[in-house]
């Protein structure tokens, strides 16, 4: 069966990648322009009072759409894995589609945000029209198909509703660029489905058994009852379903070698085994291995990871197949290492990256190494007029800083770390990765950037005179995650519980000389009123705490001191005798490490001496 391909990119030559990095591939970006203009229109806006005032308007903008276009490239990126598997095997199932349905659901409370909606008022540039408008009547016509199994009809039923919500955004700035993308696939999925109802139909013309396959085939079953092929039944899987499906409750049975015929409570399930199978074996389950992995959570979940594996490989052959001087024993590492810089460098520069683009710009940066960057220096400073101004006060050259760097000095003037803001900034803080112990790594999920907890410092109050820091921490080997939100799981000892440390840190902004004394007074009789408290430092100015709470069941070290004139919490939180329990040598060591960049802050690097 010819299933049309939706999801593949156009590859060409490295010639025409050459020119795509300095033309299409890079064309002016609709958000871009809309955060240039808005930019403008805040300088002009009589009620902001000042600089600080309009650079907090406009990043907390700049963060609500972000927010916006990670949950679009998110959800586009889940239709696409599911489009994959379609187009792969064939098979289609009714709530496959977990993520979207979220993105569905936190669009209003996204889109209704004040600082979103002031893209209305600012920005001057309107949202380009997505594929996603008109693909209504496509859907409609779609789910009137005769032929169409009803699993790909409860599928595109879903995708329609969730479609109709995204055409609602095409009259909101910005919000096509991010859709465009799904747009497209969900357009090519409804040509697929077409295509596989015109040629694996399942009707009461061809599904239902013959008089004499009743007889030979469905011995056992309620002879009153009238049966129909599923699609696995044509892939050699015995599995039935009762007829008339159109209407009422949904009844399947699937016949184990030696005749006996088992209630299917769940087809979707049983669906995505079949299809997880065939991906990952080449071939199609009998029924016993089916029903196996069916019941069998631990089991089923390796073959849910090895399936998504095989899809991955079959996404880098698409994007670098036939790209010429790749390696083709590496080209699935040089794929994802290039995938996460490309994904760090727009999140950390403040652009959002549509997924529709993502195989591309991964192609032009494997064929061109260092023309992403190049070109997201443009996009950023393009978008952000204030950042090169930013860079000019610093007496800094943007086109001469190296991507990394960009980054560092974005990520300041991002937060607001500006003399012209006040003195504390990110760069206060503890770097991540690189003030990690040694054998540590960072524990990441992709809800930690809208939790704050991501390890990327950021001014908790208006006035920037208290900031703060999280992240999790692990020296736990061999963890894995099966799914970017599930547990970690280490496959070879499932057993193993994995351990992590939450870190917290609290920066308060330097106060004049004599109310930094007093304040650090009184807060250290406070703190010395609390279980597990002692002083560390002659001079009485540095508590450290150490102690469980909940009933043993968590351990908690927290440190209290004053550098530069700054006040500086820092918490560590774990699970007691873990293998990534807290220590206080790690408190410590981190306490020291930020003493170090406060001393780089606020003197050249001439260090004082540390309170403890």
């Amino acid at each position: 069966m010819h299933i049309p391909p939706i999801l593949l990119l156009p590859i060409g030559t490295s010639l025409l990648l050459v020119g795509m990095v300095g033309n299409a591939a890079f064309a002016r970006n609709p958000v871009d322009e809309a955060l240039a203009s808005a930019y403008a229109e805040l300088k002009a806006d009589p009620s902001l009072q000042d600089e600080q005032a309009r650079h907090r308007k406009l990043m907390e903008m700049a963060d609500q759409y972000s927010q916006y276009a990670e949950a679009a490239f998110q959800a586009t990126a889940d239709l696409q894995e599911y489009a994959a598997k379609v187009r792969a095997t064939g098979l289609m199932f009714r709530t496959p589609l977990a993520k979207i349905k979220q993105f569905d659901k936190g669009l209003k409370r996204i889109t209704e945000h004040p600082a979103f909606k002031g893209f209305q008022k600012y920005a001057a540039v309107k949202g380009q029209a997505s594929t996603v408008l008109g693909l209504h009547d496509r859907l409609a016509t779609t789910l009137k198909n005769p032929d169409l199994p009803p699993s790909a009809r409860n599928s595109l039923m879903l995708l329609q509703t969730v479609g109709t919500g995204l055409e609602q955004l095409g009259e909101i700035p910005l919000a096509g660029p991010a859709l465009e993308g799904y747009g497209k696939i969900l357009s090519g999925l409804t040509d697929v489905m077409n295509d596989l109802a015109g040629k694996a139909t399942i009707t009461a013309k061809e599904g239902v058994f013959s008089l004499a396959e009743e007889k030979e085939r469905l011995q056992g079953l309620d002879p009153k009852a009238q049966y129909v092929k599923t699609t696995l039944w044509y892939r050699g899987i015995p599995l039935v379903q009762e007829y008339p499906f159109g209407t009422g409750e949904e009844r399947y049975f699937l016949q184990m070698p030696n005749g006996t015929w088992i209630g299917i409570p769940d087809y979707d399930a049983v669906a995505s085994v079949a299809a997880d199978y065939y991906l990952t074996k080449k071939k199609n389950p009998d029924a016993e291995t089916l029903w196996k992995y069916y019941n069998d959570p631990e089991e089923r979940e390796k073959l849910v990871f090895w399936a998504e594996t095989e899809l991955q490989f079959r996404r880098v052959e698409d994007a670098l197949g036939d790209l010429p001087g790749v390696d083709r024993s590496t080209r699935y590492t040089q794929f994802i290492e290039t995938e996460e810089r490309i994904k760090r460098w727009h999140k950390g520069l403040g652009l959002p990256l549509e997924f529709d683009a993502l195989n591309r710009l991964i192609r032009i940066e494997v064929a061109n190494p260092g023309g992403v960057a190049r070109a997201l220096r443009t996009r950023v400073l393009r978008a952000y007029p204030g950042f090169t101004e930013y860079l000019a006060t610093a007496g800094e050259d943007p086109q001469s800083l190296e991507i990394e760097a960009l980054l560092d000095r974005f990520g300041k003037y991002r937060s607001g770390d500006n003399p012209a803001f006040g003195p504390l900034g990110p760069g206060c803080f503890l770097r991540i990765p690189g003030d990690l112990p040694e054998g540590w790594w960072q524990v990441t999920s992709p809800t930690d950037a809208n939790n704050h907890n991501d390890g990327v410092p950021w001014a908790s109050h208006n006035a920037g005179t208290t900031w703060q820091q999280r992240f999790d921490m692990s020296r736990d080997q061999g963890f894995v995650r099966q799914t970017s939100t599930g547990p970690w799981i280490n496959p070879n000892d499932r057993s193993q519980r994995f351990s992590s440390t939450w870190v917290t840190v609290l920066i308060y902004a330097p106060l004049p000389q004599r109310s930094s004394e007093d304040n650090a007074k009184r807060r250290v009789d406070w703190w010395m009123k609390e279980e597990g408290a002692r002083l560390l430092d002659e001079q009485k100015g540095t508590v450290l705490l150490n102690y469980t709470q909940g009933a043993g069941s968590q351990h908690l070290i927290k440190l209290v001191f004053v550098h530069r004139n700054c006040d500086v919490f820092i918490q560590l939180s774990s699970r007691p005798g873990a293998n990534s329990d807290c220590t206080e040598e790690m408190i410590l060591r981190f306490a020291r490490t930020i003493c170090r960049h406060l001393d780089e802050h606020y003197a050249g690097g001439k260090p004082a001496t540390l309170p403890f």
